[in-house]
């Protein structure tokens, strides 16, 4: 990987990463059951790859 794309695919990732944890904290705020919901995020394309089910 040439470093241009492997900084490329660290920006994307934090962006990812930082968009996750405003859709996390908003959890609590959404008017949908929390199981659903985290099962949704782990399910999701985007987000799925940086989830657990610990």
């Amino acid at each position: 990987m040439n470093p241009r794309e492997a900084e490329s695919q660290r920006q994307h990732h934090e962006q990812v990463l930082a968009e996750l944890e405003v859709v996390i904290t908003l959890l609590d705020e959404w008017d949908v059951d929390h199981p659903k919901a985290a099962c949704r995020l782990i399910a999701s394309r985007r987000y799925g790859r940086y989830l657990g089910t610990n």
